[in-house]
C-alpha cells in the first residue's frame, strides 16, 4: 500500500516538474532577448563612463604636472598674465580664443594659469568662452576654405587619426576627443570641418565638452589649496558628466544619422 502511494505521489511530482520546465523556457524565450538587449545597452554606457573617468584622471595628472612646471616658473603663462595687470583678462581671453586655431598650448596650462591669476570662476568662464569661439571659428573656416590652407597649419597625421576615430559613433567620439587629451583641438576642428558632421551638433558637443573641461580644470586647481566649495563643484561636475552621457544615449538629436 505504502509503495503504491509512494509511486503515485512520485508520478505527480514528475508531472509538476515537467509542466514547470516548458513555462520557464517560454518566459526565457519571451523576455530573455529584451533583458539581454537592456543589459548590453547598460554595459555599453558603463564602458563609456569608465573611459571618461579614466580620461578625467589623466586630465588631473596633467593638472598636477602642469602646476609644477607652470606656477613655479617665472617665465610661465601665469607670470605673463600678471605682468599685464588689469588687461590680463583680455589677454587670457585672446589666448584661449587662438588656442584651437594657431597656438599649440595645452588647455590645462592656460586654464590653470588663468584661474591662478583671475580666480577660479573667471578662469573657467573666460577660458570656456574663448575656446568655444575659437573652435567655432576654426570649424567654419575649414568648411569654407576646405583643404586649401590646412596643410600649412597642421600635420596630416592628426587628420588621418581623427578620420579613423569617427568612422563609428562620430558624435560620441568627437565628444571624447574634446575631453580626453588625445588630439589637439585644432585637429578636431579641422577633421570635423572636412566631414559631414552637422554644425549644430558639432557646436553642441564642443560646448558640453569645453564646459566640463574648463570648469573641471579650473576648480581642480584649488585641490592644491583645499576649498570645500570647489570640491563640491568638482563633484557636481562629475555627476553632470554621468547625466550628460545618459542624455546623449537617449536623445535622438545626438545620434548619428
Amino acid at each position: 500500500m505504502f509503495e503504491k502511494f509512494y509511486r503515485k505521489d512520485k508520478s505527480r511530482s514528475n508531472k509538476g516538474s515537467g509542466l514547470g520546465l516548458p513555462i520557464a523556457k517560454r518566459i526565457i524565450e519571451l523576455y530573455g532577448g529584451n533583458i539581454l538587449a537592456h543589459f548590453k545597452r547598460f554595459y555599453g554606457l558603463e564602458k563609456v563612463i569608465r573611459i571618461v573617468n579614466i580620461g578625467m584622471t589623466v586630465v588631473s595628472l596633467i593638472v598636477y604636472i602642469s602646476n609644477s612646471f607652470l606656477i613655479n616658473n617665472n617665465f610661465s603663462f601665469e607670470h605673463i598674465l600678471e605682468s599685464y595687470g588689469n588687461k590680463a583678462i583680455f589677454i587670457y581671453f585672446i589666448v584661449s580664443f587662438l588656442q584651437p586655431i594657431i597656438l599649440p598650448l595645452p588647455e590645462p596650462v592656460t586654464i590653470i594659469a588663468g584661474s591662478s591669476v583671475l580666480g577660479m570662476f573667471n578662469g573657467a568662464f573666460f577660458g570656456f568662452l574663448g575656446t568655444l569661439l575659437g573652435i567655432i571659428t576654426m570649424y567654419f573656416f575649414v568648411r569654407v576654405t576646405g583643404t586649401k590652407f590646412i596643410d600649412k597649419f597642421i600635420n596630416n597625421q592628426y587628420i588621418e587619426r581623427f578620420n579613423k576615430y569617427i568612422k563609428r559613433n562620430e558624435l560620441i567620439v568627437v565628444l571624447l576627443l574634446f575631453i580626453l587629451p588625445i588630439l589637439p583641438d585644432e585637429a578636431i576642428c579641422i577633421g570635423a570641418g572636412l566631414t559631414n558632421i552637422n554644425p549644430y551638433k558639432f557646436i553642441s558637443i564642443a560646448m558640453i565638452a569645453k564646459l566640463l573641461t574648463s570648469f573641471s580644470l579650473s576648480y581642480s586647481f584649488s585641490i592644491i589649496k583645499p576649498n570645500i566649495m570647489a570640491c563640491i563643484i568638482i563633484l557636481i561636475l562629475i555627476l553632470l558628466m554621468r547625466k550628460m552621457f545618459t542624455f546623449i544615449k537617449n536623445k535622438s538629436i545626438f545620434r548619428v544619422n
